[in-house]
């Protein structure tokens, strides 16, 4: 069994979303059909962002980006901001892809300049950023403009254009991962960060580039977001910090990097999504949320093999 699961390592995540939708489904009782669709709607959000810490994470030991829930709010309010200044809603999306690179390179500046640890670094920004927009928010308004809320309801056979976008993300973080030269560098950085730069791989230059695809990710995702819900800025991103975390250990990749799953990202988040769902509809409280997330890690770190490697 133990084999079938190192050699599927997103068949954890795969088995849990089953049984907690049969689960959902007996616990929804006259209608679990409305829960689950809006379930996956917000599986689609969480999709984009995990594939950002994916990459981060893969560049090696110690890479984590905590900058997401801040890069949200903030792209979400300057994109809504200009989006409805230029009345086109792809100038938006243009200005959060802006705000995920400048926050990334912030970041960068921090953990390869000046040297601060990368969970503290990308942490002490997200808050900073946070901050920036709650006080900004009180003085100016940025709403979704009706023009890009239209579209972000737009469906192509059924497919809502969120979950076209998160596909469209998976598919090609995947194609970039296992089948490109930065991929298979990235890899082998993540797995000995020394012995692929004795090889030649530019080691700094591929990490760097994982914490901006990671900004680019998080900025357009807080954008669509708060499209999705009309829901203002201010904390959009915040239930987000432990969960890019865990769609990327529950999906089968190592937490230790070199070892990336994008298809377990895309399984896991759609098992915690249907897992919140749950929860929400047994009218369970947070707290327990964040119990069963945490106790979920664990379960996926204890059984991943992350302790021999962590020995090695």
């Amino acid at each position: 069994m133990r084999r079938v699961f190192t050699a599927y390592p997103w068949l954890f995540a795969l088995i849990a979303a089953g049984l907690i939708v049969a689960a959902t489904v007996a616990a929804s009782g006259q209608n679990p059909g409305r829960d689950l669709s809006a379930a996956a709607q917000d599986s689609s959000v969480l999709v984009m962002i995990g594939m950002g810490q994916l990459f981060v994470i893969t560049a090696g030991v110690g890479n984590i980006d905590l900058s997401i829930p801040g890069i949200m709010a903030l792209a979400a309010f300057v994109g809504s901001a200009v989006a409805s200044w230029a009345g086109n809603p792809l100038v938006g999306i243009g200005a959060a892809l802006v705000v995920g690179v400048l926050i990334a390179i912030v970041n960068l500046i921090l953990i390869m300049l000046i040297g601060i640890p990368p969970i503290i670094a990308t942490l002490a920004t997200g808050l900073i950023v946070d901050s920036a927009v709650l006080v900004a928010a009180g003085r100016l308004t940025a709403s979704a403009p009706p023009a890009l809320m239209t579209l972000m309801d737009t469906r192509w056979r059924g497919l809502p254009a969120v979950a076209i976008v998160a596909a469209l993300t998976a598919a090609g973080g995947a194609l970039v991962l296992h089948r490109t030269r930065f991929g298979r560098e990235l890899i082998a950085t993540g797995q000995s960060s020394g012995a692929a730069g004795r090889s030649g791989v530019d080691v700094m230059r591929r990490t760097a580039y994982c914490y901006i695809v990671s900004g680019c990710c998080a900025g357009v995702a807080g954008l669509l977001l708060s499209s999705l819900n009309a829901a203002p800025a201010i904390g959009i991103g915040d239930p987000y910090l432990l969960l890019t975390v865990a769609v990327v250990v529950l999906g089968g990749s190592s937490i230790m990097g070199g070892r990336p799953t994008a298809l377990g990202v895309v399984i896991a988040s759609v098992m915690l999504n249907v897992m919140l769902t749950l929860f929400y509809t047994l009218h369970m409280s947070i707290a327990v949320q964040d119990m069963a997330e945490g106790l979920l890690i664990i379960a996926a770190l204890a059984g991943g093999g992350e302790r021999s490697r962590l020995r090695a």
